[in-house]
């Protein structure tokens, strides 16, 4: 007889069990709580945890303020209270695992929620943690990491254009992702590891059952968090935070993005592959670019194939250094 490994939890009277090896054993309540939350059988972020009265007020001050300019949704203060039940940050009397992560200094009751920076260049290496409520975390690693980043020159002719080392859009959607979705049951933080050549956000935690990278759904391990997050406006749109990160790589001239899933973690690793960001060819183009040219004609000049000049021409747009005119056959384009 052969039993294929389920997908869920599996219990006899009431007990939980494990097979490990060709024996099995019973599962501690910490490794069901673990378990449920990964497979989405339990929402971890929605259970009542301490009591409504660790609420920071500023904390709560700030939340509405930001939802205010971020929506454009204004609740009046004698309603607040009431607006967070509704988002299932308070239940009864007690606030959720939402609701510390969102309106207490979070790392104080809850061990896992901090996040980790390492910079790996060179020994001994450099690291930092980060402790307060979700947001405040987010914001702090985000300012920091953006700050040693550095901002590669181009030179073009005489001229010397700058661009960033990393799409900065999608490493912000990426560390509010590793937040938002990261499995909250494992006892273990965020870590961000900043390599010479690249950059690696992993958070505990696999994707959801059923989502897809290649085509992702929208599918909360922690909705209410979620919640919290879309109304300050961290996340910008339900389900378009893997697509956007894509996005924001394929138009940047050096770094491609990678999504590693394993069963205990997920990772989003951003890779620089160019060296030299601009080739002989690419000053080629810029320099007969003086005056706007159709891509079949800059091609026609330098000898090469048209497919070969639009993708380099798509290159140096991204770069801000070709701007594109007109439509269809009458497309130009001409240096910036």
């Amino acid at each position: 007889m052969e039993v294929e490994k389920s997908s869920t939890l599996c219990s006899v009277s009431g007990v939980a069990y494990i097979r490990i090896g060709t024996g099995i054993r019973p599962l501690s309540i910490q490794e069901i709580v673990t378990l449920s939350a990964e497979l989405g059988a339990i929402n971890w972020d929605e259970m009542p945890s301490l009591s409504a009265d660790h609420i920071n007020m500023d904390y709560v001050r700030w939340f509405f303020d930001t939802m205010e300019k971020a929506r454009g949704k204004r609740v009046p203060e004698d309603m607040w209270m009431k607006y967070l039940r509704s988002v299932k940050a308070i239940k009864g009397d007690r606030l959720t695992n939402a609701g510390v992560l969102f309106f207490t200094d979070a790392s104080e009751f809850l061990s896992q929620c901090r996040c980790r920076v390492i910079f790996v260049d060179g020994e001994p290496e450099k690291s930092k943690e980060y402790e307060g409520p979700v947001w405040k975390i987010i914001e702090e690693v985000f300012t920091d990491i953006t700050r040693e980043l550095r901002r590669p020159e181009v030179v073009v002719a005489t001229r010397r254009v700058r661009i960033e080392e990393y799409p900065v859009r999608a490493l912000r959607e990426a560390i509010i992702n590793a937040f938002a979705h990261r499995n909250y049951a494992i006892p273990s933080d965020v870590r961000i590891f900043v390599h010479p050549g690249r950059i690696v956000v992993r958070n505990p935690g696999n994707l959801m059952p059923g989502v897809d990278l290649n085509d992702p759904e929208h599918v909360p391990r922690n909705p209410a968090l979620c919640q919290l997050l879309y109304d300050t406006g961290f996340i910008e749109k339900y389900g378009y935070g893997i697509v956007m990160i894509r996005e924001e790589c394929e138009k940047h001239p050096m770094v491609r993005v990678e999504f590693k899933a394993t069963a205990s973690k997920f990772e989003v690793v951003f890779r620089k592959e160019a060296g030299d960001i601009l080739d002989e060819l690419d000053r080629s183009i810029l320099r007969i670019l003086s005056t706007p040219k159709r891509s079949g004609e800059i091609a026609g000049e330098l000898g090469v194939s048209k497919p070969t000049v639009i993708t380099r021409l798509k290159k140096l747009e991204s770069l801000g250094l070709v701007r594109r005119e007109g439509r269809g056959p009458q497309v130009r384009y001409r240096i910036v």
